[in-house]
């Protein structure tokens, strides 16, 4: 038998398989392919909500040393002059802090669907942080919750830099 016979035996075979791939479903590499990106979007997710929770954490860390703040004003700690800005700052952050946290659980369900406006969005919050906690964690070396950022800002980029080729939408 000459090769071209076996070929043609060859191609008879998978045009059977391709007519029985189109009669049940996708083919198995197709299967594989969607299962894989679905796992890289569960990773994205589930990096979106831890940095999420960590966010709520520090928002609640910071409300909670409001009351620091108003003991070191009334012990002369802090100045009376400026008491009142830092007590207004702490409120703040704290609040910016559960904003953001809130805001990241909100995309973490567009993330998970490849959304593109949610992973620009979400690339923003991870730079942001990012940028935050490495420049001035250079500044304040002793200060050690500026490396918290620095992670929660790195755990939120890493993913979806990673997994950037998949939002298209």
């Amino acid at each position: 038998m000459r090769w071209w016979m076996h070929w043609n035996e060859w191609r008879r075979k998978l045009k059977i398989i391709r007519v029985l791939l189109i009669l049940y479903g996708n083919s198995p590499f197709i299967a594989l392919v969607k299962n894989v990106k679905m796992k890289q979007s569960r990773i994205v997710y589930r990096c979106t909500i831890a940095c999420s929770f960590l966010l709520i954490i520090a928002a609640l860390y910071r409300g909670l040393s409001i009351n620091n703040l108003i003991v070191a004003e009334n012990t002369g700690d802090i100045g009376k002059h400026f008491s009142n800005t830092v007590l207004i700052d702490g409120i703040l952050s704290a609040t910016l802090l559960f904003g953001t946290a809130v805001w990241l659980l909100f995309l973490s369900g567009d993330l998970k669907k490849f959304s593109r406006k949610a992973w620009l969005q979400a690339v923003f919050i991870g730079l942001t942080f990012t940028v935050f906690g490495a420049s001035l964690w250079y500044r304040y070396p002793t200060s050690i919750h500026l490396p918290a950022f620095l992670f929660v800002g790195m755990l939120l980029l890493v993913p979806l830099v990673w997994f950037g080729k998949n939002f298209r939408q």
